[in-house]
């Protein structure tokens, strides 16, 4: 089993809304073992499988700060978080991505992502 702790942080774009971020997030959660639930002004998904704690898109004012605590038995949900992160970009003036194994740099670097923050 492996644990990380992702950190983000970001704006949206003035053109885009927490509707834009759900229907990206959606698109991603149809290829993991995990769920969606909204509340407004969040968007949390709940993995299904291991002990990971949720992750929450809490939208203050166009914003989000926040970590999730991934403690899954599959690597391939975990990067599936990344994936997830590298189609939110887009839509943020800015996103900053983190983790407590430095995983999030390597991985972009090794999907063609030059700027990885």
């Amino acid at each position: 089993m492996m644990s990380c702790t992702i950190f983000y942080k970001g704006a949206l774009k003035e053109k885009y809304s927490q509707l834009d971020v759900l229907h990206v997030v959606t698109q991603h959660v149809r290829h993991m073992n995990a769920e969606i639930t909204q509340s407004d002004p969040s968007i949390i998904i709940h993995f299904l499988h291991g002990k990971s704690e949720p992750l929450v898109l809490d939208f203050k004012s166009k914003s989000v700060d926040g970590f999730c605590k991934w403690n899954g038995e599959s690597p391939e949900e975990f990067y599936g978080i990344f994936d997830l992160f590298l189609d939110l970009k887009p839509l943020f003036r800015s996103l900053r991505i983190e983790d407590d194994g430095g995983l999030w740099h390597e991985y972009t670097l090794q999907k063609g992502h030059a700027k990885s923050n």
